[in-house]
């Protein structure tokens, strides 16, 4: 029989927005609640971090899901929330995109010695980013001239994870460095994805490159990790980071990987502001037959996402805002 866990509380330390007059819906009772005045002293930016207290069989853990952005709001969001960075046993970083690791410097200065970070070995390689008109070229990304589209701002580096200052704080605080590269439970009923089978090629997104070993390539993101939680009689919490391989890949890699079909809640990135309509209203579509109880896309999942899945499914999807609370 497949492990389950009792009960998990999900809460969105950082993220794109905040509200203060966001209402909690009727509906959900208390499976999301919106931070309301709690959140006054807040930030927001262009960045997301999630905080996890996992019950199982008597036991709790206390995760973080990724660091937020460069301007490590982290650290004041956890101090409005009264959440003491030193709780928390692992941190899971999804993807080397600056806007998840961004307060992870700042941050690890708080952090109880020995505590675990979880990412993949691909965190390290420098990732760039194409401009609108090469987006979905033909063009072989290790033949670019890179000097040249730089000079003609058609490619720009992303912030680089700092790698060096990051082993140097690692290394002062015993952290525990765990690189994943492929699927892994690693408590009873959590699974960590490792890389996400594309099934769909279509939903990887494009326009981003990745320089790996000495050669540029097209970034299929095999770095990026979700997280997997098997709630008791209820099926699997999907929790992505950005969501790049593509959130029908995401989850059928879950059920594929831990044999649970149900899914419960689909929450987190799931990088939709570049996709048309279209490609929107048929993936909501494929989300509505599967009857999760709850959807709520944050960061870089847009506006036009959220607004069909509330057309489609309006008393399942629910918004997002730094400080917003699952108990799931």
């Amino acid at each position: 029989m497949t492990t389950a866990v009792d009960k998990v509380i999900l809460k969105i330390i950082t993220v794109n927005t905040t509200d203060v007059t966001l209402q909690s819906e009727p509906h959900f009772k208390d499976k999301v609640v919106q931070p309301g005045p709690s959140s006054l002293n807040c930030l927001a930016e262009h960045g997301l971090a999630i905080s996890l207290v996992i019950h199982e069989d008597g036991m709790t853990y206390q995760y973080l899901f990724d660091m937020g952005g460069l301007n490590a709001t982290i650290i004041n969001n956890l101090k409005v929330f009264k959440i003491d960075p030193h709780d928390f046993e692992r941190i899971f970083i999804s993807h080397g995109h600056y806007d998840h690791w961004g307060g992870i410097i700042s941050l690890s200065k708080l952090l109880a010695s020995k505590t675990e970070f979880i990412m993949s070995p691909e965190i390290y390689c420098p990732r760039f980013s194409l401009s609108k008109e090469l987006t979905g070229t033909e063009i072989d990304p290790s033949i670019l001239d890179f000097e040249k589209l730089k000079k003609e701002q058609k490619i720009r580096e992303l912030p680089r994870f700092p790698e060096k200052k990051f082993r140097v704080v690692a290394e002062q605080n015993a952290f525990e460095l765990t690189f994943i590269n492929e699927s892994v439970m690693i408590a009873p009923g959590v699974f960590l994805s490792g890389p996400i089978t594309i099934y769909n090629t279509d939903e990887v997104t494009k326009g981003l490159l990745i320089l790996k070993d000495g050669t540029m390539m097209r970034d299929t993101f095999r770095d990026e990790l979700s997280l997997y939680i098997n709630v008791k009689n209820k099926g699997l919490i999907v929790l992505t980071g950005c969501g790049h391989a593509g959130i029908l890949n995401t989850i059928q890699h879950a059920q594929e990987i831990t044999g649970i079909q149900k899914i419960y809640a689909i929450i987190g990135g799931l990088h939709q502001n570049w996709t048309s309509l279209d490609k929107i209203k048929n993936t909501v579509q494929i989300l509505k037959k599967m009857n999760p109880e709850l959807i709520c896309g944050i960061h870089c999942t847009g506006f036009k996402f959220m607004a069909e899945s509330m057309q489609q499914m309006p008393l399942k999807t629910a918004l997002g805002v730094v400080g917003t609370t699952f108990n799931l």
